[in-house]
């Protein structure tokens, strides 16, 4: 195998050059690092990353031990796990104890000699002295420990709740004959079982407790359908067991299984469970490996609870008379999911759904002409026009029963989606947020790195202000430097006023920050407005030569690599996993200035509907954990309380988990505008009007902001 002193020979440089160019360490010339790559290349070198993180000192190492990923919770669990540690410097190892005690003490065994760093440990042992003895940081999952040893953590889900709530709904639907399905461990069901108890022992219930083992549940699930004339219902701490019954029902004599009531993950596509108690396993795993690789030896003891997410399901209707509602929404990645998948409502509820898709043209002459409003009974309105036209056009929300709708509503949301005068009207539909997508793979690039100090003296990274931004797009624009492996640096988005406008103001808040001046946004003449229109527009020169019309352009721009980055609304990203290399080559960040325009839509149930009830229905079925969630997955958008935390939709859509920290700087209101008596969306077409004309130069500045005061004044 080559070594560093084979590759600094061939290619003609120092033992120290070689180590700076593949550690990336160093202030290396372009030459020097092309001719390093190739002989490593050349001589087949392949960097040993362990040994690497051992000269560092950074080989740190987690252990995972789970019974097995037979059950869908261990799958979802080490989907968590996996998925946090991925972006940390740990390795991990896992090891499955198959539900056996002897096993797992010799994994601890292992453990205990791989130089592990900490552990996580889904364990059915009842003592845990020997994770005790191992002495580094141990996280225990889905147990709630009385355990007040130091270096011994816990997270899980409340069982004993769990199994009061599953035994009440089993009770409401007065189920006299039940079996209990649990795993073997006393340790792991233990909880669970007493809350059943507890809601079951005074009533007139009989209550057999079946121990399934995880290897032969199929059978045990078989052996109870079998006797299916001896329970009316079944309570499972497992959801696999309702996957089973669906399967086995065509095995037995009896048609139907009995009323199921079951513990289940919240994910993407499951079994459907008549009642199923949602708990998000991923997220147990995700916050178990996030605290524990954080955890240090002075770390203060962590038992943490998780809460669950309700019951899935409703009794679903009998009726077979189907209610009809008109709902009119935008084109976009959105409505074409929601078109996609529902059908699951009509099934749920016997109602159907007309969905008539706009463009935002077509939508704002629409929901502008009274008449043309009555025929729908939800709309779909951008949140620009809230101020605008939402009174008009929607009832208010708060007088309505929507407190399970508005529970489900992010705190991270701003009023702005939802309020107008400080009345509920509104939920957000596809919110977005605008956010800076760039190429990883050019931003990380060692000789354009170098390429980029040398002429600028300073390094390569992510732009935080626009002075930077442009700075970086000018370097990745070929006409400014022949070496950029893009064309231009950015693009522009100037296709209609909204558009340019939502494009514009970002800047115009970060110079106002960086100059310390608080403008007013009306006040157009302000020589911190005029800089940031001209620099706006001296920016077309690093921006593709196209007029971008709609935001999708410049994702297209970026994926096809004809640009190196691009602000963008985030309802509109999805379409970057559309490119074979585009959801590992593309980064995110915060946009430059750190102040994006909040974006996406609203929906509201009209003032003229006689379906008030099925649309409230319909808007409680879109923000459910499971639809919103595959909603999001499918390329759309609805932002609930569990979505941001779907280790199935952060895969795709990593940029998700970052909206709370993105939402809560962003804002699409200019509060100055109060002022002067005018709504964001009459401001923006103004603002916009007047910079699309000086950019395509079919106007000066100042004549341009000249017309756009005089309109501005008009409309006061």
């Amino acid at each position: 195998m080559a070594t560093i002193k084979d590759i600094a020979k061939r290619a003609g440089v120092s033992h120290g050059t070689v180590s700076n160019v593949l550690n990336k360490n160093g202030n290396v010339s372009v030459e020097k690092i092309r001719r390093v790559e190739q002989a490593a290349k050349e001589l087949g070198f392949v960097m040993n990353v362990q040994a690497k993180q051992l000269r560092k000192g950074s080989a740190r190492k987690v252990g995972l031990v789970l019974p097995s990923l037979m059950l869908h919770k261990y799958n979802e669990i080490y989907k968590g796990i996996e998925f946090e540690i991925a972006k940390t410097e740990f390795e991990f190892d896992v090891y499955f104890s198959n539900g056996n005690r002897d096993i797992e003490l010799s994994i601890i065994e292992k453990i205990a000699s791989s130089g592990a760093s900490c552990v996580i440990a889904y364990s059915i042992l009842k003592r845990l002295e020997e994770y005790e003895a191992l002495d580094i940081p141990v996280m225990i999952l889905n147990r709630d420990l009385t355990s007040t040893h130091p270096l011994i953590h816990s997270i899980s889900f409340d069982y004993r709740d769990l199994g009061r709530a599953l035994a009440r709904q089993a009770l409401q639907d007065q189920r006299r004959n039940i079996v209990v399905v649990t795993g073997q461990s006393k340790v792991m069901y233990r909880e669970f079982l007493e809350g059943v108890n507890e809601v079951l022992e005074d009533e007139d219930v009989a209550i057999t407790h079946k121990r399934l083992d995880d290897l032969l549940l199929m059978k045990g699930t078989l052996d109870i359908l079998s006797q299916h004339h001896l329970y009316d219902a079944i309570i499972a701490m497992d959801e696999d067991v309702v996957e089973n019954a669906i399967k086995l029902t065509r095995f037995t004599n009896h048609a139907t299984v009995p009323n199921i009531y079951t513990v289940g993950a919240t994910g993407l596509l499951d079994p459907q469970a008549a009642y199923r108690l949602d708990v998000n396993y991923q997220q147990l795993g995700k916050r178990a490996a996030e605290i524990v690789t954080q955890l240090d030896f002075e770390a203060p003891v962590s038992h943490l609870i998780l809460a669950d997410d309700g019951f899935k399901y409703e009794t679903l209707t009998t009726s077979h008379e189907f209610e009809e509602i008109n709902v009119l929404m935008l084109k976009s990645p959105t409505t074409n999911a929601i078109r996609a998948i529902v059908a699951d409502f009509t099934t749920q509820y016997s109602i159907r759904v007309n969905i008539v898709e706009l463009t935002y043209d077509e939508l704002l002459k629409t929901v502008s002409t009274p008449d043309s409003v009555k025929n729908y009974d939800l709309i779909r309105i951008d949140m620009g026009w809230m101020t605008r036209v939402g009174a008009h056009i929607f009832k208010k929300l708060e007088n309505l029963k929507i407190d399970t709708l508005q529970a489900r509503v992010p705190r991270y949301i701003p009023d702005d989606y939802t309020h107008i005068d400080g009345i509920m009207y509104t939920v957000p539909l596809d919110a977005s947020v605008q956010v800076l997508y760039y190429r990883k793979d050019l931003f990380e690039d060692a000789i354009i790195k170098r390429s980029f100090y040398e002429m600028h003296k300073r390094n390569l990274a992510v732009p935080t202000t626009y002075e930077e931004y442009d700075e970086i797009s000018e370097f990745f624009t070929r006409e400014f430097n022949n070496k950029s492996k893009t064309h231009y640096g950015t693009s522009l988005v100037y296709g209609s006023n909204i558009v340019t406008a939502s494009d514009f103001i970002p800047r115009v808040r970060d110079y106002s920050q960086k100059k310390q001046v608080d403008i007013k946004m009306y006040d157009l003449k302000h020589p911190v407005m005029r800089a940031a229109i001209e620099a706006y527009v001296q920016s077309k020169k690093y921006s593709d030569r196209d007029t971008n019309h709609w935001w999708s352009d410049v994702l297209n721009n970026l994926t096809s690599g004809s640009t190196a980055m691009g602000t963008v609304y985030s309802n509109h990203a999805s379409s970057l996993i559309e490119s074979e290399e585009g959801i590992h080559r593309i980064g995110y960040a915060d946009i430059p200035g750190g102040q994006p325009m909040l974006g996406g839509g609203v929906i509201g149930i009209t003032k003229t509907t006689t379906h008030e009830a099925a649309g409230i229905k319909f808007l409680e079925w879109l923000y459910s954990p499971e639809i919103s969630a595959l909603i999001t997955y499918l390329g759309g958008s609805i932002l609930t309380n569990k979505v941001h935390e779907n280790v199935d939709v952060l895969r795709i859509y990593p940029w998700i988990e970052k909206y709370p920290e993105y939402f809560a700087k962003g804002k699409r209101r200019e509060e100055s505008l109060s002022d002067i008596g005018i709504d964001e969306f009459s401001y923006e077409m103004i603002l916009g009007e007047a910079i699309r004309s000086y950019i395509l130069g079919v106007s000066t500045l100042d004549d341009a902001l000249e017309r756009a005061i005089a309109t501005l004044n008009k409309r006061r």
